[in-house]
Formats: C-alpha cells, sequence, structure tokens
C-alpha cells in the first residue's frame, strides 16, 4: 500500500510544480493531470478498498474520491476517469493479489452506500455552483464585449464573438 500511495504522491508532486515544467511538456499538462487524477483517486482507492477487504476507513475514501472527482473535473470526465479507474483497480487487485473476494457484512454495505450518496449530494452542490459561475463569467465576458465593441470594425472579432454567445446560450439550456 505505501508503494501505491508513494506513486500517487510524486505524481501529484509533479503537479505542483507545473510551472518548472519545460514548455515542450505543457501541452502534456492536461492529459498528466487527468491521468493523475485517475491513479490517485478512483484507482487507489479502489485498490486500498480491495486490499483492506472494505474496512471502513477505505470506504470513506471512497466516498471522498467521488466528491472530489465531481468537484475537479466535468461530468464526463467523472463518469469516464470513475469507471476506468475501478475498472484498472480491479484489475490490477486481480493479477497482482488474485480474485476479488469481498465479504462486507450488511452495516458496511450500508455505509458505504450512504456515504457515497451523502458525498455525492454534497459534490453536486458544489458542482451545480461552480456551472453558475462559469456561466456568470461567460455572460461577464459577452456583456463586456457588448459595451466596448466598435461597429463593424472587426469582423472577425464579431464572428467569434456570436460564436461563443451561441455556446453560452446552448451552456445556459443545458445546465437549467
Amino acid at each position: 500500500m505505501l508503494y501505491l500511495q508513494l506513486l500517487g504522491a510524486i505524481a501529484c508532486g509533479f503537479l505542483v510544480v507545473k510551472d518548472k515544467w519545460p514548455e515542450s511538456l505543457l501541452p502534456y499538462l492536461p492529459t498528466y493531470g487527468h491521468l493523475t487524477l485517475l491513479y490517485c483517486l478512483p484507482f487507489t482507492s479502489t485498490v486500498m478498498s480491495l486490499l483492506t477487504q472494505g474496512s471502513v476507513k477505505w470506504l470513506i475514501n471512497v466516498a471522498l474520491t467521488i466528491m472530489f472527482l465531481i468537484v475537479l473535473v466535468d461530468w464526463l470526465s467523472f463518469v469516464i476517469l470513475t469507471a476506468l479507474g475501478i475498472a484498472l483497480g480491479s484489475l490490477f487487485y486481480t493479477l497482482a493479489i488474485g480474485p476479488i473476494q469481498l465479504q462486507l457484512d450488511f452495516s458496511t454495505g450500508y455505509l458505504l452506500v450512504y456515504t457515497c450518496l451523502f458525498f455525492t449530494l454534497i459534490a453536486l452542490l458544489f458542482a451545480g455552483r461552480r456551472e453558475q459561475h462559469l456561466e456568470a463569467k461567460l455572460r461577464e465576458i459577452s456583456d463586456h464585449h457588448h459595451a466596448n465593441r466598435p461597429v463593424d470594425v472587426y469582423p472577425a472579432v464579431c464572428r467569434i464573438v456570436t460564436m461563443i454567445e451561441q455556446q453560452v446560450q446552448l451552456f445556459s439550456n443545458n445546465y437549467r
């Protein structure tokens, strides 16, 4: 377990010092960030939960993982990272340790479901606020442009702003 956590800490350490990365590696930063999230959150939580046979400590860790992923990434990334992390974690456990044999009693299973639902609801609250904040920022940019736009001086800029306004409207309609 120590090696899994140490590898995750090192991966996160590279994200912390991303400002020191060479320019040639910066285009790979988003991919590296998502892979680090995949490893550190759903993969490691799955493996640790299986290693500890579903101890309460790691069941609560799974719930925190759900909350962190929902807050840190968008919905599509959340679903993909969660599914992929659980699948890879289970595969790793099966290959490295052996067959999965969880023996959760009723109270532990109930606690797992309860904490996952509770933390998911809390994370949804934070994610909803983040979406509202993003929508407000996009509207502010659009309003600022309309207030300061010279009439048809920059037709290409006007087309881009129109496309952004359409995306803001689409975004607003999808999240209401």
